[in-house]
């Protein structure tokens, strides 16, 4: 059990093993109905194709090696690690009118979460749990659909769960933290913050 829990997820709770060997059947009803999973099956497509095209220009007559399709599963694992990819504004100096956007432009999830809690670490009475990002657009949050047609998102909210010390003052502590992740992040990241939110899940002693 231990293997698979070690195994990266998708935000809907399954893993990219489950996605991939669903890939040469019909989605199934989750999947039909979960962005997640669908961009995942999208993901994984796209890479399976590049091998097989690949693997025809080189008029090989095998079938892609074990090592090639553990390859794919690495990259896509990799991927899921890292998080969305959050677009960043870029900024445009005075004498633009106007600035094509870079698509290149952005910053994982992984890199914020990484960032916050580094500031959290720097506060003294607070250990973080977990920290939830999400990409704020014009429509509101962003979906995991990276193909959709909504505005980049250069805002994200916060989502921050910690424990706090139990000598301390909590809500001393939580503006504090608040604080030092705010200015953390806009300053590190370039991204606007639409909030912080922060939840004590618990108390510890030292």
């Amino acid at each position: 059990m231990a293997v698979a829990d070690d195994l990266p997820q998708l935000d809907c709770g399954r893993t990219i093993e489950e996605v991939w060997a669903g890939l040469g059947r019909p989605p199934d009803q989750h999947e039909r109905s979960c962005e997640h999973c669908r961009q995942a099956r999208t993901d994984l497509q796209r890479l399976q194709d590049a091998v097989n095209s690949e693997h025809r220009l080189s008029d090989d007559t095998d079938e892609p090696s074990g090592r090639v399709k553990t390859a794919i599963m690495d990259i896509a694992r990799q991927e899921i690690r890292q998080g969305r990819r959050i677009p960043l504004e870029q900024q445009v100096q005075p004498e633009q009118q106007i600035q094509p956007e870079d698509p290149e432009l952005a910053i994982t999830e992984r890199a914020v979460t990484e960032v916050v809690l580094a500031a959290a670490d720097d506060v003294d009475a607070v250990r973080a749990r977990r920290v939830r990002v999400t990409p704020i657009t014009q429509n509101g949050p962003a979906t995991l659909d990276t193909g959709s047609s909504e505005p980049p998102a250069a805002r994200i909210a916060l989502s921050v769960t910690v424990s706090v010390r139990a000598d301390s003052a909590i809500l001393d502590v939580i503006e504090i933290l608040r604080d030092r992740i705010a200015g953390r992040v806009t300053g590190r990241t370039g991204l606007e913050l639409d909030r912080v939110d922060i939840s004590v899940e618990d108390v510890h002693d030292d």
